[in-house]
């Protein structure tokens, strides 16, 4: 599964990927650099700040394995990509 957002923060636009593996191990990629967060449960909920710029950000992973992305201080824009 994968998701993309783009983001405009005060410094531009940035990009975040959010990828799951069909063995649910899951990756974030923000402007090109990867951060693996290792195995996440379709059961479970999960939250993970992070920073684009200097504006706070949050991935919320959904039960099922959706995600989204959470910001008051940004414009979220989420992109179309095939699965």
């Amino acid at each position: 599964m994968r998701r993309k957002w783009n983001i405009e923060a005060g410094d531009g636009v940035h990009t975040v990927e959010y990828r799951r593996s069909f063995f649910g191990i899951v990756r974030v990629i923000i402007d090109g650099e990867s951060f693996n967060l290792g195995y996440v449960s379709r059961l479970s909920k999960r939250s993970e700040p992070f920073r684009v710029g200097d504006e706070q950000c949050v991935l919320i992973i959904k039960r099922g394995g959706g995600a989204e992305i959470m910001s008051t201080d940004c414009k979220v824009e989420r992109v179309k990509v095939g699965t």
